[in-house]
């Protein structure tokens, strides 16, 4: 008969699998016009829940461990990291602030179960109780699902080019996720040894490629890519500089869309039909820096930079029609709703878990474990180059990236 820690241990780790694969989508449940709950959301808690169960009822301390060690061991286990809890924090300061006090507390409450919930979770579930490799061949599969659906959308003439988006809410949002996905998948290729497998990462990064209309994204891609290529050597780099170079020339003549002019019109600077106003995006950009000198240490409050950023535009060029949606910068958003010391935080949990993710990969021996590590790096090095073009912290974002960090290195189950 199955203990109530062994339960606790299978629901983690099913809930962990279920939701690496219910996660990449935006779509959800709409609760009184004030939230959407996602399909994710419930098993975050569930599987968390049952994490808590499976570390403070693993089992009894030994008579040789020394007294304390075991709940020190148990309470490392389900603490999160510091710069997890002090962005959070920055972001519960903010609250009091917000004029939609509401909205606030329901991004809070998101946050919470991304960067606290979720993350204990994965780090603990990740390469202990489920192999990192296992994971991160179920996000690539499933990343494969949701570029399929794209290239639906791709070659549907009907479907604008904003509307190419498989499951998510737009192609901002479908290029975060590619920023992701697509840099993992490569790192894999550079390193798994099995032949089919590197053809599968191969698929995926041109299928991915190909439905990928978002500038930033394209950028955030194209240096990360770089980046993984060159820890590879410099004739990894030529190589992939002539593969990139003869599929500009030869495959893009055959898409229905001119995906270069769609990518290059997405970042321009001005206006494509007015070149002396400034891009609606970096009037914004500059509104939101407007913002933060007026409220440096707690924001506006968090969730609340659309109701406040009209206010900022004061001379600046503001049309009349508004933005596209999710084109704001992550970082101004955040600095401008909880403030700087939040928007720090952020910045320096991006690149400690970055580094973590290249100590990973230069302590590894196994030929995956070094592709999963390195393609993590590649993988949060996209998303942080993307979210200058894209406030990529949302519902069906948030999770796959705690997924991410979660493989570049878990901190351990009591024991």
């Amino acid at each position: 008969m199955k203990t109530v820690p062994a339960i606790a241990r299978r629901v983690a780790v099913w809930g962990t699998v279920a939701i690496a694969v219910v996660a990449p989508t935006q779509y959800g449940i709409r609760i009184l016009d004030r939230a959407t709950l996602s399909v994710a959301d419930p098993l975050v808690w569930l599987a968390f829940a049952a994490w808590l169960v499976y570390c403070f009822g693993e089992r009894p301390a030994a008579e040789s461990e020394p007294a304390g060690s075991l709940w020190r061991a148990r309470w490392r286990a389900i603490s999160p990291p510091l710069l997890h809890a002090l962005l959070v924090a920055a972001a519960a300061l903010s609250v009091p602030r917000a004029g939609d006090r509401l909205l606030a507390a329901k991004d809070l409450f998101q946050w919470i179960e991304y960067l606290l919930m979720a993350f204990v979770l994965f780090s603990g579930v990740c390469g202990l109780l489920v192999p990192r490799r296992r994971i991160a061949w179920l996000l690539l599969g499933m990343a494969a699902a949701v570029v399929g659906l794209g290239l639906v959308h791709y070659w549907t003439p009907s479907v604008p080019d904003f509307g190419v988006r498989a499951t998510f809410g737009n192609r901002n949002v479908f290029g975060g996720y590619l920023a992701m996905m697509l840099p993992l998948a490569f790192g894999l290729l550079l390193y798994d040894p099995h032949r089919l497998r590197r053809a599968g990462y191969g698929l995926l990064i041109v299928a991915g490629a190909s439905v990928l209309l978002a500038g930033g994204s394209f950028l955030a891609i194209a240096l990360a890519f770089a980046a993984l290529a060159l820890t590879r050597g410099t004739r990894t780099f030529l190589v992939l500089l002539a593969v990139a170079l003869l599929a500009a020339g030869a495959v893009r003549p055959l898409l229905p869309r001119d995906n270069a002019e769609i990518l290059h019109r997405s970042v321009m600077l001005c206006e494509p039909d007015d070149e002396s106003m400034m891009h609606e995006r970096y009037a914004e950009w500059q509104a939101a820096l407007f913002m933060i000198g007026d409220q440096p240490w707690r924001g506006v409050g968090l969730g609340n930079y659309q109701r406040n950023i009209g206010l900022w535009f004061g001379s600046l060029p503001d049309k009349a029609e508004p933005a596209e949606p999710d084109s704001q910068n992550l970082y101004l958003v955040v600095g401008s709703t909880i403030g700087l010391p939040g928007a720090l935080c952020l910045v320096a949990l991006l690149i400690q878990a970055m580094i973590g993710a290249l100590k990973s990969f230069s302590q590894a021996h196994d030929p995956v474990e070094r592709g999963i590590a390195l393609g993590a790096f590649g993988a949060m090095l996209g998303f942080a180059v993307n979210s200058f073009w894209s406030p990529l912290l949302v519902r069906g974002i948030g999770l796959p990236l705690m997924l991410v960090l979660a493989l570049a290195g878990g901190r351990g189950r009591p024991k």
